[in-house]
Parts: C-alpha cells; structure tokens; sequence
C-alpha cells in the first residue's frame, strides 16, 4: 500500500516431511526450529500461519499456547504495538516447545 515494501527475508525451503515417518525426537527437534523461526518482532498473523490450533485451557494474557501433533506445545509471548499509526500484536521474545497432551476443556 501506498508504496510501502517489508522487510526482505532470506528463505531455506525444505521439502515437507510427514512427522508421522520420524520419530518423537526429530519431531520435537522439527517444531524447536519452527520456534527459533518466530523471530522478535514477526506479526501474530504470520505466526498463525504454522501455529493454527491452540491448546485449550487458560491461557496467560500475554502468551499463546498452541498445539502440534503429537503432544508437543509451543508457548509464543506476543506484545501490543503501534506501526505505521495502527495497533499490532508481535511476538515478543523466544517461543518455548515443551511436551504435553492436549487439553480439551
């Protein structure tokens, strides 16, 4: 709009692989990468591309918990802020991939 260009990101594109052909290890090692992608400052919108089921529960204010298959979490803080005049959420800081099963309630 109006001109405006984001930031130019270099991409490595790796072919898909079906986690159910690995193991829980290389799975969970697949999702820490995934979070080590989420930089500092990347747009919710564009997280939630990836992250699309979040995990039931009470969630804290300030993070997001989502759900992977199989059983793996990833907890990503966001913040409040204000570019080019209008208000976004970005991520804020690290996301952290642990293992648990998911909540339903």
């Amino acid at each position: 709009m109006g001109g405006g260009q984001s930031a130019v990101v270099k991409m490595r594109w790796h072919e898909p692989v079906s986690w159910r052909k690995g193991n829980m290890k290389s799975r969970v090692k697949e999702v820490q990468d995934l979070g080590a992608a989420l930089y500092d400052g990347l747009p919710r919108a564009c997280a939630e591309r990836w992250l699309t089921v979040k995990d039931g529960g009470t969630q804290e204010e300030d993070k997001v918990r989502y759900y992977l298959e199989p059983r793996i979490k990833m907890v990503v803080p966001y913040r409040q802020t204000f570019i080019s005049g209008r208000e976004r959420t970005i991520v804020d800081g690290t996301a952290k991939v642990y293992v648990e099963d998911l909540l339903t309630d």
